[in-house]
């Protein structure tokens, strides 16, 4: 863990219920949170659901986009092969050539089906479903091209847009309207009038902290927050140094089916990627946080102010403009059961998931954070919250604390919660959550700690209208990540993601190795 703490502040690594909600009060932005209240899983699960597998796809994958489709089939494309993991290897081995391959999974038969793939591969793209049944991909980064020193490189942001028809199976993939900017690790959310928005990411360029391209170029950033707010470090960029900083993105635009044509909209007021959001009840879309880092493109790599990743904000479709809401709270180190020590630090890992509730909230499943204090203690912190709609705030719902031990050569769980980092989860029906899978670190056999993981099969409900946690029973297998999508039926089918345990050891692998599980299954909640 150390020395991923450490390697993460040196370079910045790679990265609904119908009831009255009895959520707990909660605090001010920017605040202290109160230590939540934990409510013990029962050692047996009630009976509220169970598991089938769901088939075998043709490809692993570490990270795939999952979109679900009318006749209640799900179309999967794409292979993040660095996506939210830590990895020791460049971005050059995250555009696979399988991220193009594209396919279907068919509820009737419980089997898996290949389609027409995409045009080229590409990694870092967003994926939605349209109204009108078919799937949309847009921005992302190409797969390169040699340069001299004879590796792969030279990577730049997709403007392309592509849109499936999955009723032209074999038509594949139709070409759309350009971007306006091209963009990578952008959000996207669909708006209650079919509409979709993309906003934020990063630009790359070929060009970009090459330092061999003749001329000194210098590239402005997108002015991300008013004039009255001072602007974030490195506002102006200069590609001389083979460390080039990319500013990220704040600019955001808005598809239209009907017309096949992107326009501009009111830009975030924060720059920010590899962000979660997600279109609430009352079809206003919620952004949060951003990733912390996304390693060495090209030489170069993301920067973003570091308020983007306790900060939220809110679009307006009415109006097309983005407002600030309630920030993240902060973690209060006072409440949890850690003694001794005063100068705790704490490095995100991962912004968590975010699903929408029914009451117009959201809730961030699985926020995870590295933390240290002194030279030997150190650990994991992963936080659930919940959004309040109508107070613009968060509350802290469900922790889980580990500590690594390395004398005895361990890692010591403090604080038992009910949610793994890298865990996945999907409302269902009736509004209530599912959160499956996740890691937890470990002790090598080496003796180092935390450079270690192990995937685990738990399984919890939370239940917005109780604010209660209910256990299921173990998925049939370890994972860790993948992507969940809730389908029509109300089932929820997960697929991809991990079970290996080494860091590095799935999202690093030869173009002709699988970088994660090809094996998906599916929660049938009970009846």
């Amino acid at each position: 863990m150390r020395a991923r703490l450490a390697c993460v502040a040196a370079m910045a690594i790679i990265v609904a219920s119908c009831g009255a909600s009895t959520t707990p009060s909660p605090t001010a932005p920017g605040s202290a949170t109160p230590s939540p209240t934990v409510v013990p899983i029962a050692a047996t699960p009630a009976v509220v659901g169970h598991w089938e597998t769901a088939g075998t796809m043709a490809i692993g994958r570490f990270a795939p986009h999952a979109v679900p489709l009318a006749d209640g089939s799900t179309l999967v494309v794409g292979n993040d092969a660095c996506s939210r993991g830590w990895s020791g290897c460049s971005c050059s081995d995250c555009v696979r050539d399988d991220s193009l391959a594209t396919e279907t999974w068919d509820p009737s038969t419980n089997s898996w089906s290949m389609v027409a793939s995409l045009n080229k591969p590409r990694a870092a793209f967003a994926a939605v479903p349209l109204a009108d049944g078919r799937v949309l991909v847009t921005g992302g980064v190409n797969a390169g091209v040699s340069n001299h020193w004879g590796d792969q490189g030279e990577h730049q942001s997709y403007s392309s847009t592509y849109v499936y028809d999955p009723t032209h199976p074999s038509d594949g993939w139709t070409k759309s309207a350009l971007l306006g900017t091209a963009r990578s690790a952008s959000i996207a959310a669909v708006l209650p009038d079919g509409r979709v928005l993309v906003a934020g990411g990063y630009y790359l360029s070929r060009q970009t902290g090459r330092i061999d391209t003749g001329p000194e170029t210098v590239f402005a950033a997108y002015r991300s927050t008013p004039a009255s707010v001072p602007m974030p470090p490195g506002a102006i960029l200069a590609n001389s140094d083979p460390g080039t900083p990319i500013a990220a993105l704040a600019t955001a635009e808005v598809y239209d089916p009907a017309t096949d044509q992107w326009s501009p909209t009111g830009p975030m007021r924060y720059a920010r990627y590899g962000s979660e959001a997600v279109t609430l009840a009352d079809g206003r879309v919620l952004v949060v946080g951003s990733s912390s880092s996304y390693g060495r493109w090209n030489d170069s790599y993301v920067t973003v102010d570091d308020r983007v990743y306790e900060s939220a904000e809110v679009y307006d479709p009415r109006t097309g403009r983005f407002s600030l809401t309630g920030n993240i709270p902060p973690i209060d180190w006072s409440s949890l059961p850690l003694t001794g020590r005063s100068d705790f630090e704490d490095l995100l890992r991962s912004p968590g998931t975010l699903v929408a509730l029914a009451d117009g909230g959201a809730l961030l499943v699985g926020r995870t954070s590295g933390w240290s204090a002194g030279p030997s203690w150190s650990g994991t912190l992963v936080r659930t919250l919940r959004f309040d709609p109508r107070s613009e705030r968060w509350t802290e719902i469900d922790r889980s604390l580990d500590r690594e031990d390395s004398a005895a050569k361990q890692i010591v769980q403090v604080v038992g919660g009910h949610v793994s980092h890298n865990a996945v989860a999907a409302t269902l029906a009736d509004g209530r959550v599912l959160v499956a899978g996740g890691e937890r670190d470990t002790c090598g056999v080496d003796g180092l700690c935390g450079e270690t993981y192990v995937a685990i099969e738990a399984a919890s409900l939370y239940d917005p209208a109780t604010d209660t946690w209910t256990a299921l029973p173990p998925m049939p297998e370890p994972r860790a990540g993948g992507a969940a999508v809730t389908l029509t039926d109300g089932s929820v089918l997960i697929v991809g993601g991990y079970n290996e345990t080494a860091y590095g050891g799935t999202d690093c692998q030869t173009p002709d190795q699988p970088t994660g599980l090809a094996s998906a299954v599916r929660f049938v909640p009970g009846r």
